[in-house]
């Protein structure tokens, strides 16, 4: 099991498995949980919000997937995670108010589910598939147009990641 030595993880590591599709239900409930609470951060409260969640996380449990499935998202949460954890115990965020700390991470985690919900290894427009399908979402439960302009850019940002320099 990955863990950062001495920070917290939000859920329980992804078990060891064979398939993509070999995720338990309590595992998969954690998952949903998460889902529904980054959409609650931002006032979200439809009761859709969980149905869409059971859609991205079938997108990414498609066994056709070879990377971008279901353990790369479990994968990306978890550096999320460790990266806010570690950020607020160095005090490298001690200047940003709360709130902002709040949508910020708030922001890059709804970007990070939906950066590869949409995968055609064939395709070039995959984040933009992707960015469309969470503007569906957004607009459908209601979330702020800054939110949802910031967060679509983040996808966005995905199709060059590959082009980053490290």
């Amino acid at each position: 099991r990955r863990r950062a030595h001495g920070l917290p993880r939000s859920f329980d590591p992804l078990p060891e498995i064979s398939g993509a599709t070999e995720v338990s239900s309590v595992y998969m409930n954690q998952f949903v949980n998460r889902w529904e609470q980054a959409w609650q951060r931002f006032g979200a409260t439809s009761e859709g919000i969980a149905d869409a969640g059971t859609d991205i996380m079938a997108a990414y449990r498609d066994p056709t997937r070879f990377y971008h499935g279901f353990k790369h998202i479990e994968s990306v949460l978890w550096h999320l995670d460790w990266a806010k954890t570690a950020m607020m115990t160095t005090g490298e965020l001690a200047l940003v108010m709360h709130g902002e700390r709040v949508k910020m991470f708030g922001e890059v985690e709804l970007a990070l589910w939906y950066h590869d919900v949409v995968y055609d290894p064939e395709r070039k427009d995959n984040e933009e598939k992707s960015r469309d399908w969470f503007l569906r979402d957004a607009q459908k439960f209601g979330l702020p147009e800054d939110v949802q302009d910031n967060v679509a850019h983040l996808i966005d940002l995905t199709a060059r990641h590959k082009d980053a320099k490290s």
